[in-house]
Formats: C-alpha cells, sequence, structure tokens
C-alpha cells in the first residue's frame, strides 16, 4: 500500500501576530498543519522563542529554505507533501508566496494574480483593462522627480 502524502500549506516566517491568527483559524476550520519556513535563521531564532506555538502541536513542520534553491525547496516539499496552498499573510510574503506557488503548480491563486499585487500600478492597470467603468484612481510610474512634476501639471 502507497503512503498517502499529509495534506498542509506553507506560511512564510510565521513570527508575527497575523501569521498566527492564520494558523489558529485555518486548523480550527479545516484541521491543517502549516509547513512553516524561515527565510532568516536568526529571525527564526528569536521568533519561534517569542512565539511559543510554532513549536508547539499545530505546525506540521518548520523548515529554513535557501533562496537561491527555491525551486530544489519546492521540488523536496512536493515530494513529501500535498501543498494546498501558500499564504502570503503580509505583504512582504506576497513575491515568494507567487513563485511557490508557481514551483508548485497551485492553480488556487496563480502566480501572475499574487504577483500583480506587489505592484499597484499593474494592479489599477489590470482593473481598468479588464472592466473600464470600474473607477479607478489615476495614476502613474515615477522614476525620477520630473515625472513627479509632469504628473502635477496634468492633474
Amino acid at each position: 500500500m502507497r503512503d498517502q502524502k499529509r495534506a498542509t500549506y506553507l506560511i512564510q516566517d510565521p513570527y508575527d501576530d497575523d501569521a498566527l491568527q492564520f494558523i489558529r483559524t485555518i486548523f480550527t476550520y479545516f484541521g491543517l498543519r502549516p509547513l512553516c519556513f524561515y527565510t532568516d535563521r536568526k529571525g527564526r531564532f528569536y521568533g519561534e522563542r517569542r512565539f511559543a506555538e510554532l513549536r508547539g502541536d499545530r505546525i506540521e513542520a518548520s523548515l529554513d529554505v535557501d533562496l537561491s534553491d527555491l525551486p530544489g525547496f519546492a521540488r523536496e516539499v512536493a515530494q513529501r507533501y500535498d501543498v494546498l496552498g501558500v499564504i502570503p499573510y503580509r505583504e512582504d510574503t506576497l513575491e515568494l508566496a507567487a513563485e511557490l506557488s508557481g514551483l508548485l503548480g497551485l492553480d488556487w491563486n496563480p502566480a501572475e494574480t499574487v504577483a500583480r499585487f506587489r505592484n499597484k500600478h499593474a494592479l489599477k492597470a489590470f482593473v481598468k483593462s479588464q472592466d473600464p467603468s470600474v473607477r479607478v484612481p489615476a495614476c502613474w510610474l515615477v522614476h525620477k522627480l520630473d515625472d513627479v512634476v509632469a504628473c502635477r501639471r496634468a492633474s
């Protein structure tokens, strides 16, 4: 008989009250324990001490990730677990969540959609292109001071 992979989800650097609330809620409603992955060993050291819950029985596993080998990390995780999602609980976790979602072939939240939320200009342009009737605040890309001055004159 073949071993069944355990269902789980990924959450990055979860030493944060918001991350812990996601962990509690997902466990309560779905019974899933996260794979907590850490991008900074020092942050993990202090975070796990500050939030004892991260060392408790609601955590499937805690892993350190080498960001220079994210595809290797994704392959290793996918071999051992049935990863259902990557939770980007904070804006600074969106980019990595998008990349991991793509590497893991998760279609519940396409990587390009998650990545779009990291770029407000791209998000607004996308919304406007999908439905021109939606009111989207005006925005401009600014690369230098002259761009700011030009925007002020145009408004």
